[in-house]
């Protein structure tokens, strides 16, 4: 599973990044709010899918294994972004 969450990254930072930085689509948002802000507003967002999904009459397996990869990389996300952002603090 470990595998899957890395290659969905780097599927994901490829798309929405240019350079090295593999957050660096997080951090454009810093004007209007904090990187990990932007990141956990996508993670409540990933969780009203998983609530839609589990809550239609047939549960379809591929929907509810890619939604729950992708609540994972979120949460991995939002949690190196917060840290990122403490340090700075101190």
């Amino acid at each position: 599973m470990s595998d899957e969450e890395v290659q969905e990254h780097n599927e994901k930072s490829a798309q929405y990044n240019l350079g090295g930085d593999p957050f660096g689509n997080w951090r454009l948002v810093t004007p209007k709010m904090r990187p990990w802000e932007g990141a956990y507003a996508r993670l409540t967002e990933k969780i009203a899918r998983l609530m839609v999904v589990v809550n239609r009459p047939t549960v379809n397996p591929h929907d509810l294994r890619e939604v729950l990869k992708e609540l994972s990389v979120y949460c991995k996300i939002v949690r190196i972004l917060y840290d990122e952002d403490e340090e700075a603090k101190s």
